[in-house]
Protein backbone atom coordinates (compact mmCIF):
# COMPACT_ATOMS: atom_id res chain seq x y z
CA UNK A 1 0.00 0.00 0.00
CA UNK A 2 2.82 2.37 0.86
CA UNK A 3 4.43 1.72 -2.53
CA UNK A 4 1.17 2.46 -4.38
CA UNK A 5 0.71 5.67 -2.38
CA UNK A 6 4.27 6.71 -3.23
CA UNK A 7 3.85 5.94 -6.94
CA UNK A 8 0.60 7.87 -7.21
CA UNK A 9 1.64 10.70 -4.95
CA UNK A 10 -1.78 10.56 -3.28
CA UNK A 11 -3.27 8.82 -0.25
CA UNK A 12 -4.87 5.45 -1.00
CA UNK A 13 -7.25 3.65 1.36
CA UNK A 14 -8.81 0.17 1.23
CA UNK A 15 -11.79 -1.11 3.19
CA UNK A 16 -12.61 -4.77 2.87
CA UNK A 17 -15.23 -7.11 4.33
CA UNK A 18 -15.03 -10.86 3.91
CA UNK A 19 -17.71 -12.10 1.56
CA UNK A 20 -18.90 -8.57 0.77
CA UNK A 21 -16.08 -6.98 -1.27
CA UNK A 22 -13.60 -4.16 -1.11
CA UNK A 23 -13.70 -0.40 -1.55
CA UNK A 24 -10.64 1.44 -2.81
CA UNK A 25 -10.33 5.21 -2.54
CA UNK A 26 -7.73 7.69 -3.70
CA UNK A 27 -7.55 11.16 -2.20
CA UNK A 28 -6.65 13.82 -4.77
CA UNK A 29 -6.68 17.59 -4.39
CA UNK A 30 -9.26 19.74 -6.16
CA UNK A 31 -7.62 22.36 -8.36
CA UNK A 32 -8.87 25.01 -10.75
CA UNK A 33 -8.56 24.38 -14.47
CA UNK A 34 -5.44 25.93 -16.01
CA UNK A 35 -5.95 29.33 -17.62
CA UNK A 36 -6.46 29.08 -21.36
CA UNK A 37 -8.07 25.65 -21.27
CA UNK A 38 -11.39 25.08 -22.95
CA UNK A 39 -14.14 24.79 -20.39
CA UNK A 40 -16.13 22.42 -22.64
CA UNK A 41 -13.94 19.47 -21.69
CA UNK A 42 -12.52 19.25 -25.21
CA UNK A 43 -8.72 19.17 -25.46
CA UNK A 44 -7.00 22.19 -26.91
CA UNK A 45 -6.05 21.79 -30.55
CA UNK A 46 -2.38 21.10 -31.18
CA UNK A 47 -0.50 24.19 -32.17
CA UNK A 48 1.95 22.62 -34.60
CA UNK A 49 1.02 19.69 -36.81
CA UNK A 50 3.67 16.99 -37.01
CA UNK A 51 3.71 16.43 -40.75
CA UNK A 52 5.96 13.39 -41.05
CA UNK A 53 5.49 10.04 -42.77
CA UNK A 54 5.30 7.21 -40.22
CA UNK A 55 5.09 3.46 -40.84
CA UNK A 56 3.40 1.43 -38.08
CA UNK A 57 3.95 -2.34 -38.06
CA UNK A 58 1.89 -4.35 -35.58
CA UNK A 59 0.04 -7.63 -36.03
CA UNK A 60 -2.64 -6.56 -33.52
CA UNK A 61 -5.25 -4.50 -35.42
CA UNK A 62 -6.36 -2.68 -32.27
CA UNK A 63 -2.86 -1.50 -31.38
CA UNK A 64 -2.14 -0.58 -34.98
CA UNK A 65 -5.35 1.45 -35.29
CA UNK A 66 -4.84 3.17 -31.94
CA UNK A 67 -1.30 4.35 -32.69
CA UNK A 68 -2.19 5.29 -36.28
CA UNK A 69 -5.21 7.32 -35.14
CA UNK A 70 -3.13 9.22 -32.61
CA UNK A 71 -0.42 9.96 -35.18
CA UNK A 72 -2.97 11.04 -37.79
CA UNK A 73 -4.63 13.39 -35.28
CA UNK A 74 -1.25 15.13 -34.95
CA UNK A 75 -0.97 15.63 -38.72
CA UNK A 76 1.25 12.65 -39.53
CA UNK A 77 0.85 10.65 -42.71
CA UNK A 78 0.55 7.04 -41.53
CA UNK A 79 0.99 3.73 -43.30
CA UNK A 80 -0.04 0.62 -41.34
CA UNK A 81 0.91 -2.99 -41.89
CA UNK A 82 0.78 -6.26 -39.99
CA UNK A 83 4.20 -7.65 -40.98
CA UNK A 84 7.48 -7.09 -42.79
CA UNK A 85 6.41 -8.19 -46.27
CA UNK A 86 3.23 -6.11 -46.15
CA UNK A 87 5.22 -3.09 -44.98
CA UNK A 88 7.74 -3.56 -47.81
CA UNK A 89 4.99 -3.81 -50.43
CA UNK A 90 3.08 -0.80 -49.15
CA UNK A 91 6.22 1.32 -48.90
CA UNK A 92 7.21 0.43 -52.49
CA UNK A 93 3.72 1.37 -53.71
CA UNK A 94 3.89 4.66 -51.84
CA UNK A 95 7.38 5.29 -53.25
CA UNK A 96 8.15 7.52 -50.28
CA UNK A 97 10.76 7.10 -47.56
CA UNK A 98 9.29 7.26 -44.05
CA UNK A 99 10.69 9.56 -41.38
CA UNK A 100 9.87 7.05 -38.63
CA UNK A 101 9.12 3.33 -38.40
CA UNK A 102 7.34 2.03 -35.29
CA UNK A 103 7.36 -1.75 -34.97
CA UNK A 104 5.86 -4.13 -32.43
CA UNK A 105 8.46 -6.43 -30.85
CA UNK A 106 6.39 -9.64 -30.83
CA UNK A 107 4.94 -10.17 -34.27
CA UNK A 108 3.01 -13.30 -35.26
CA UNK A 109 5.65 -14.05 -37.88
CA UNK A 110 8.96 -15.64 -36.92
CA UNK A 111 10.96 -12.40 -37.02
CA UNK A 112 11.10 -10.08 -34.02
CA UNK A 113 10.40 -6.39 -34.34
CA UNK A 114 14.13 -5.76 -34.06
CA UNK A 115 14.76 -8.02 -37.07
CA UNK A 116 11.99 -6.23 -39.01
CA UNK A 117 13.46 -2.80 -38.25
CA UNK A 118 16.96 -3.98 -39.17
CA UNK A 119 15.72 -5.36 -42.50
CA UNK A 120 13.69 -2.27 -43.44
CA UNK A 121 16.42 0.19 -42.49
CA UNK A 122 18.99 -1.80 -44.49
CA UNK A 123 16.76 -1.55 -47.57
CA UNK A 124 15.96 2.16 -47.32
CA UNK A 125 18.10 5.15 -48.10
CA UNK A 126 18.03 8.29 -46.04
CA UNK A 127 17.93 9.06 -42.36
CA UNK A 128 15.03 7.05 -40.93
CA UNK A 129 14.25 6.92 -37.22
CA UNK A 130 12.95 3.66 -35.79
CA UNK A 131 11.47 2.60 -32.46
CA UNK A 132 10.24 -0.60 -30.90
CA UNK A 133 6.74 -0.76 -29.42
CA UNK A 134 6.09 -3.59 -26.99
CA UNK A 135 4.05 -4.83 -24.09
CA UNK A 136 7.03 -6.98 -23.08
CA UNK A 137 8.71 -5.70 -19.93
CA UNK A 138 11.65 -8.12 -20.06
CA UNK A 139 14.83 -6.04 -19.51
CA UNK A 140 16.53 -8.14 -22.20
CA UNK A 141 14.20 -6.63 -24.83
CA UNK A 142 15.25 -3.12 -23.80
CA UNK A 143 18.93 -4.13 -23.90
CA UNK A 144 18.59 -5.67 -27.39
CA UNK A 145 16.80 -2.55 -28.66
CA UNK A 146 19.37 -0.23 -27.05
CA UNK A 147 22.21 -2.20 -28.67
CA UNK A 148 20.67 -1.31 -32.07
CA UNK A 149 19.85 2.28 -31.06
CA UNK A 150 16.07 1.76 -31.05
CA UNK A 151 14.07 3.57 -28.37
CA UNK A 152 11.38 1.45 -26.69
CA UNK A 153 7.80 2.56 -26.13
CA UNK A 154 5.77 0.31 -23.85
CA UNK A 155 2.15 -0.60 -24.56
CA UNK A 156 -0.21 0.93 -23.94
CA UNK A 157 1.76 3.71 -25.60
CA UNK A 158 1.53 6.98 -23.71
CA UNK A 159 0.59 9.77 -26.11
CA UNK A 160 3.10 12.17 -24.53
CA UNK A 161 5.99 9.72 -25.04
CA UNK A 162 4.97 9.04 -28.63
CA UNK A 163 4.58 12.73 -29.39
CA UNK A 164 8.00 13.46 -27.88
CA UNK A 165 9.53 10.79 -30.12
CA UNK A 166 7.83 12.19 -33.23
CA UNK A 167 8.90 15.72 -32.30
CA UNK A 168 12.52 14.52 -32.02
CA UNK A 169 12.23 13.11 -35.53
CA UNK A 170 10.84 16.43 -36.80
CA UNK A 171 13.63 18.41 -35.11
CA UNK A 172 16.26 16.06 -36.52
CA UNK A 173 14.84 16.57 -40.02
CA UNK A 174 14.83 20.33 -39.59
CA UNK A 175 18.37 20.39 -38.18
CA UNK A 176 20.30 17.52 -39.74
CA UNK A 177 23.70 16.71 -38.27
CA UNK A 178 26.68 16.73 -40.60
Amino acid sequence: MRRLTGLLGHDVAIRSRAGRGSVFSIEVPVVAAPVGRHQTGEPEPLQTPLSVFVVVIDDDPGSRTSIAGLLASWGCEVLCSANLSEARDMMRQRDKVPSLILCDFRLAAVASGIDVLDALLAEQSGDIAAALVTGDTDPQVRRMAAARGYPVLHKPVRPARLRALVQQVVLRQQNPVG
